[in-house]
């Protein structure tokens, strides 16, 4: 894998090599190289590998949600995935890129506020313990 100006070029097809074999070294490599050229992240969290996260605008309510899910499936028989178990996770924070000042920011459908920081074109905040699912309104 080689680095240049115009990009970064692998040698070898890393997408379809990791959704094929699942292979760990691979998974970091793609991480690096995503890094490497998403020099500005819109949206980023902590959560664990089986974690996703999506963001949402809502022009007419002048808001964003911030969604982010996590379940851990198990593989049962031949191509089935279940989610049998839904942890608690704690200690989750997550980056925004906004691109004009947050008036709050809450917890949805809960309404519970959460302290956020805004700087540098960015919102930080930290959830609360959750599982399955959370909403996160930044509302503009």
């Amino acid at each position: 894998m080689v680095e240049g100006p115009a990009g970064i070029y692998a040698a070898w097809n890393l997408f379809e090599d990791y959704a094929l074999k699942g292979s760990l070294p691979v998974k970091e490599i793609l991480h690096y190289a995503l890094d490497r050229l998403l020099e500005s992240k819109t949206v980023s969290a902590n959560l664990p590998a089986q974690g996703v996260t999506t963001l949402q605008a809502q022009p007419s309510g002048n808001r964003w949600v911030h969604h982010l899910l996590y379940a851990s499936p198990v593989r049962r028989g031949q191509n089935v995935e279940v989610i049998e178990d839904l942890p608690v996770l704690s200690g989750i924070e997550a980056t925004v890129a906004v691109p004009e000042p947050v008036r709050e920011v809450y917890l949805a459908p809960q309404g519970t506020p959460l302290s956020f920081r805004q700087e540098n074109g960015c919102v930080r905040y930290a959830l609360p313990p959750w599982s399955c699912h959370q909403m996160v309104v930044l509302q503009f």
